[in-house]
């Protein structure tokens, strides 16, 4: 019934984070989506966001009576709605190490900013993360959204040198994933036959351990 859409994209800088919006008198439910995706698919009949990849993604609102009192600087409080599942690796990474490719199934890359959870469709995610041994990174992983506030996908990693040659794989069944939590799979990712742990990091919101 008269409900107007607008978006706005707010470049980093040193105001970034006070982006300015028009709006004439009347009530009105002003939603925010932040993030730092390279590109969005934004829905306005269905209040979602695709994205290409998802990121660090944050949902906020805010309900206004705009009329001639109204207060023109209005603060928003803006609510992680993603988590983030990591392999983290135990053991050393080989040199010839060039590409994790991570796969997760149950994946969601739509959110609705109405109340930040996913919506549509769950599919396999497959991504490749290009690796520098040398530069000590021993962790990789993807962020996603859930339909409830706790989801739980099956996952692996597998690692190749710069030829495609699969150096090794694993993986892991029944992976809890939490909105505002970090959920690590830890283990000696490269030796083919030993276990993860499932663990909750609690510095986002809370924290899970998880043995490969």
């Amino acid at each position: 019934d008269g409900s107007t859409y607008a978006q706005t994209k707010c470049l980093y800088s040193e105001d970034f984070a006070t982006p300015t919006i028009r709006l004439p008198y009347g009530n009105h439910d002003v939603y925010f989506v932040g993030h730092c995706s390279s590109s969005a698919d934004y829905n306005t009949n269905e209040s979602t966001a695709r994205f290409d990849e998802v990121k660090d993604t944050f949902v906020g609102s805010i309900h206004l009576d705009v009329n001639a009192s109204t207060d023109t600087e209005q603060n928003v409080e803006l609510d992680r709605c993603v988590y983030y599942l990591q392999f983290v690796a135990e053991d050393e990474v080989p040199m010839n190490a060039a590409i994790a490719r991570i796969e997760v199934t149950g994946y969601y890359n739509t959110m609705c900013w109405l109340d930040g959870y996913a919506r549509g469709s769950s599919f396999t995610l497959s991504r490749d993360i290009m690796i520098d041994p040398s530069a000590g990174v021993t962790s990789w992983g993807v962020y996603g959204f859930t339909r409830e506030e706790t989801d739980m996908v099956s996952a692996s990693i597998t690692f190749y040198d710069d030829q495609l040659n699969e150096l090794s794989r694993q993986s892991k069944d029944d992976v809890p994933v939490t909105r505002k939590y970090i959920t690590n799979l830890k283990g000696n990712l490269f030796a083919r036959k030993t276990p993860l742990t499932i663990m909750v990091d609690t510095s986002w919101e809370g924290e899970y351990d998880i043995e490969l």
